[in-house]
């Protein structure tokens, strides 16, 4: 019977490891079809966009696709954000940001919750001041035209990598600079 145990811990283990691959897989390739697959930014360079984009009190940050809640915990806990909304659909990274802001003890400061970008309330847009977005092209035309509409007049929105498309007429380029391999944006919603 003894000599079965080992033999039964191994494959025990095999199944937790193939169980927990499978998961992530699914999960990644869930939140790649709902708009952008889940690619974490560099920590320095999620802290160096938010000095960039001058985020700190008073500011309300809302993180599109928030991943494992880095942004919105840095923006809390070393800029001084008033609080943090984080929409994330993958599973794996919504279950990390969920550990992680507990961990950090700001439950009461940031909230992530698993869901899709497109299906936020329209009541919580007038909360943030500030709109992190690192998602991809063909999403950000979408949320140009539809989401990001529902933001308040004066409002930032702070996307590493990717333009709101030209011709969009509801916002204008602040400035944009260079941090890390990304060309930061920063944008204001005028009307």
């Amino acid at each position: 019977m003894f000599s079965l145990l080992p033999g039964l811990l191994l494959l025990s283990v095999n199944v937790v490891l193939i169980a927990a691959l499978v998961f992530l897989l699914v999960s990644l390739i869930h939140s790649n079809l709902a708009g952008a697959p889940y690619v974490p930014i560099e920590r320095k360079a999620a802290r160096d966009i938010l000095r960039f984009g001058n985020v700190g009190p008073g500011d309300v940050v809302f993180d599109f696709g928030s991943g494992d809640g880095r942004v919105l915990i840095d923006a809390v806990k070393d800029f001084g954000a008033a609080g943090g909304i984080g929409y994330e659909i993958s599973w794996w990274p919504y279950l990390k940001s969920k550990f992680l802001v507990k961990k950090n003890g700001l439950r009461s400061k940031v909230r992530v919750e698993r869901k899709s970008i497109f299906n936020i309330p329209e009541s919580l847009f007038s909360e943030a001041t500030v709109f992190y977005v690192y998602t991809s092209p063909e999403t950000m035309k979408k949320l140009a035209a539809g989401e990001f509409l529902k933001i308040r007049d004066g409002a930032k929105i702070i996307s590493p990598s990717f333009r709101i498309p030209e011709g969009s007429g509801h916002f204008r380029l602040i400035d944009s600079t260079d941090i890390g391999w990304h060309r930061v944006f920063i944008y204001e919603k005028i009307g």
